[in-house]
C-alpha cells in the first residue's frame, strides 16, 4: 500500500491537528462549567490535552493488531508530527503521560471499569492543570468530564470514519 492511499498513515498525519482543534474546543466549554479554570493559561491547557488526545489514540494501537513494523511506523509517524508542533515538550509530554496512565490505571482497575481509561487520562491532565492532583468534588468532576472526552475522541481514532471532520483546505476521513 502506498503511503498516499494509506488510511492509517493520514490519520497520523492529522491527529496532532485534530487534538489541538479538541483541547481548544473543550477548554471553551469546560470554563463555562468550571469557574476555577478562567485563569488557566490556555496555551497550557491546549498543549497538555492535545498531548492527551495523541496518547489515547497511540495506546489504542495495539489493539488494531498490526505487525510490528506496520505499528512502528505509525508511531514514528505521530512521533514526527509531535516533534514538529512542539519540538521542545511534546514528546516529554508524552512520556510522562504514558507513564502516569499506566500507573494510574493499574491502581483504578478495581474501580468502575467504564471510566478506568477515562479517570486515568483525566487524571494527568488535571494534575498538569492545576500542577497538582484533583483534590475537590468540582476538581474530580473536571478529571471526569476532560477523561471522558478526550477518550470518546481519541479511543477508536484508527477506526474508519463516517464523517469528514474539515481542517483547512483538507479532510479528514
Amino acid at each position: 500500500m502506498t503511503t498516499q492511499n494509506d488510511r492509517l498513515l493520514k490519520q497520523a498525519d492529522y491527529l496532532v491537528e485534530v487534538a489541538q482543534i479538541n483541547a481548544i474546543a473543550l477548554y471553551q466549554s469546560a470554563r463555562k462549567d468550571f469557574l476555577f479554570l478562567q485563569d488557566v493559561n490556555v496555551k497550557h491547557w491546549e498543549s497538555i490535552l492535545t498531548i492527551a488526545g495523541i496518547f489515547m489514540a497511540a495506546n489504542q494501537l495495539k489493539n488494531l493488531r498490526l505487525n510490528e513494523q506496520r505499528e512502528q511506523i505509525l508511531r514514528r509517524r505521530i512521533a514526527e508530527r509531535l516533534v514538529q508542533w512542539e519540538p521542545g515538550y511534546a514528546i516529554r509530554g508524552f512520556e510522562d503521560c504514558e507513564s502516569f496512565f499506566e500507573r494510574a490505571f493499574a491502581s483504578l482497575s478495581g474501580h468502575n471499569h467504564r471510566f478506568t481509561a477515562s479517570d486515568a487520562v483525566g487524571s494527568w491532565i488535571v494534575w498538569n492543570i492545576l500542577g497538582r492532583p484533583a483534590n475537590s468534588d468540582e476538581e474530580w468532576k473536571l478529571v471526569r468530564t476532560v477523561g471522558a472526552s478526550v477518550t470518546y475522541n481519541f479511543f477508536n481514532w484508527w477506526q474508519e470514519k463516517i464523517a469528514r471532520v474539515p481542517v483547512g483546505d483538507n479532510d479528514i476521513v
